[in-house]
């Protein structure tokens, strides 16, 4: 009966939950077109921080009226710890240690515990002490910590022993003093006293005898007549051998040379050579004819056995400068080496033949014209009243035409031409005569 009724009553309960909810849903959207006309009443669902172990939530908003969710609260995700390690704390003999541990530096949760150590206390060990002698210093006993090092007694440095000395005597010689030893029995140290210096060799002298260019020499021997040491030793002495030098006495063109070598040492000859003298020395030509190519001989010097020298061996040549215009030019030969002496040749560019001389006879005159001479700077003109009589100077010109005036009518008159250059020097030098041409006068 009981049960029966308990579930009539569970039935009636949940017919008055229908209802209400029933009611609830019919009354929502009159809500919901309330505030929409009139507005939303804003209530903040406020949020929450993010811990190390626990996810936030970010601020929100609801309707109070209508219940209607404005903004949605989101989940922050949490931040997990900030790991701080706590470092170990070494354990001495006096004070306890700790091991190595971690917490967290936000929220202060320890993540790994530190372990306390506990201190063992010093561990004495004894410093044994010895004592001294006459070369080290000893020590009293101590003791000190053979963990931490702190020393609980001090070790005292004790002084030095005294030695304990035996006496020697060391008799002096020709290179050694004499001396009394002092030596200590226990550490071996000593020192030296009583000085008596050495006498010094008393030397006998062998003297040696020099080198020459053929035989060996021997250095001197000294040996001390007291001790026998030899003090110095009689050395061989190579010899030198000769030191040949040639000496010449220079050929030239009168007389014969003759070469030497002589031993700069001793003085010995070794052989003598003669040098025969110098007999012609001549250029490969001596004239030329002007051609406007600069002239340069040969020389060729032959001594007295018809030998040849070597130039710039033998001897060197100088020529004159130019040597191109007509005129005369000299060669200088000086000999050199085994010969001795100069010698000047000369040679000769010559103005070629005037030519081409053409000469009429006029009324009192006569005019002369002739062909221009390769190398010429001037003409000389000459006449003469017989074809192979005497010819006199008539006129010096620079010209290749010349008009001689004043001359006796009837008369026959005979002409010739030849040109002239002035050299370097200022001198002159002349070509040869132009054939002879013949003018009968009006």
């Amino acid at each position: 009966m009981k049960k029966r009724m308990l579930f009539v009553l569970f039935c009636l309960l949940l017919c008055c939950l229908s209802l209400s909810v029933f009611a609830a849903d019919a009354d929502q959207p009159v809500l919901n077109i309330y505030c929409q006309q009139e507005g939303h009443i804003v209530v903040v669902d406020k949020g929450y921080e993010a811990t190390c172990l626990q996810p936030g939530r970010t601020d929100g908003s609801h309707c109070s009226r209508c219940g209607m969710v404005l903004q949605e609260r989101e989940p922050i995700p949490a931040k997990g710890h900030t790991l701080v390690v706590d470092e170990a704390v070494p354990v001495t003999c006096t004070t306890d240690g700790k091991t190595a541990g971690s917490h967290c530096g936000v929220c202060g949760q320890i993540i790994e515990r530190q372990m306390t150590i506990t201190c063992t206390g010093h561990h004495t060990v004894i410093d044994k002490g010895y004592p001294s002698t006459c070369s080290e210093r000893g020590r009293t006993d101590g003791s000190h910590c053979d963990i931490c090092g702190e020393v609980f007694f001090e070790q005292v440095v004790l002084p030095l022993a005294d030695h304990e000395f035996t006496e020697s005597k060391v008799g002096r010689d020709c290179t050694n003093d004499g001396y009394t030893l002092h030596t200590c029995k226990n550490c071996g140290f000593s020192y030296m006293s009583d000085f008596d210096y050495a006498t010094g060799h008393r030397l006998d002298i062998v003297p040696g005898y020099p080198q020459t260019c053929t035989e060996p020499g021997l250095t001197l021997q000294a040996t001390c007549r007291v001790c026998g040491k030899v003090v110095e030793k009689a050395e061989p002495i190579p010899p030198f051998g000769h030191q040949w030098t040639t000496t010449i006495t220079p050929a030239t063109r009168k007389k014969d040379g003759l070469r030497v070598s002589v031993c700069s040492i001793c003085g010995v000859k070794q052989g003598e050579e003669p040098i025969t003298r110098i007999a012609s020395v001549t250029l490969s030509e001596t004239k030329y004819v002007y051609d406007k190519i600069a002239k340069k001989p040969t020389v060729t010097v032959l001594d007295a056995k018809g030998k040849t020298l070597k130039n710039k061996t033998d001897y060197k040549v100088k020529y004159d400068s130019g040597r191109k215009k007509a005129g005369t030019y000299y060669v200088t030969v000086v000999f050199r080496g085994a010969y001795k002496g100069t010698k000047t040749l000369k040679f000769k560019i010559l103005l070629p033949d005037a030519t081409g001389l053409k000469v009429t006879g006029e009324k009192n005159q006569a005019t002369l014209k002739w062909k221009k001479t390769p190398g010429a700077q001037k003409y000389v003109v000459y006449y003469s009243l017989a074809k192979n009589g005497t010819y006199q100077k008539l006129t010096t010109t620079k010209k290749t035409t010349f008009t001689a005036k004043n001359l006796t009518p009837g008369a026959t008159y005979y002409f010739k031409v030849r040109s002239l250059a002035v050299t370097a020097s200022g001198s002159n030098t002349y070509g040869g005569y132009s054939k002879v041409k013949s003018a009968n006068i009006l």
